[in-house]
């Protein structure tokens, strides 16, 4: 398995194939694993992000929102135990964020590391350690409640 997953803010540029369950199934099926775990993998990854009544879609005729989701379940396919986010909620409603949030939450209390890098400082509030940048440099470390 992969040790890192990576969710660009370019998440469109990680979308290539002409199904939703095809472009889950990349990694794993790449990763040279039998059918029923691909297909254990694929479902539990959709379910994840709340994708799995669009399984036979075309990515191009979702939503930006729906999209970004699909690029998210794409890396947790892999059950990568480190995922890193690059503003992997940007195009996300209040509601699609939460999702997103709650999911991070289990997949930490479950044991995975979740590395975040956002702009808005309030996308940091639940995490456990806060590093803010400045030109590129560390300016402040702690808790999100001592760094912002």
């Amino acid at each position: 398995a992969p040790y890192l997953g990576l969710i660009m803010q370019d998440f469109a540029s990680q979308l290539f194939s002409s199904e939703v369950a095809t472009e889950v199934a990349f990694l794993p099926e790449n990763l040279g694993l039998p059918y029923e775990e691909l297909a254990r993998r694929v479902a539990e990854a959709l379910q994840m992000v709340g994708l799995s009544h669009l399984v036979g879609r075309d990515p191009q005729t979702l939503s930006g929102g729906e999209r970004q989701r699909l690029a998210i379940a794409s890396v947790l396919s892999g059950e990568a135990p480190i995922l890193v986010f690059d503003e992997a909620k940007s195009d996300l409603d209040p509601a699609g964020r939460r999702q997103i949030d709650e999911l991070c939450g289990r997949l930490c209390r479950g044991g995975n590391t979740i590395i975040s890098a956002e702009v808005e400082v309030e996308e940091g509030a639940e995490a456990d350690l806060a590093i803010l940048l400045s030109e590129g440099r560390i300016v402040a470390k702690g808790s999100p409640k001592e760094v912002f």
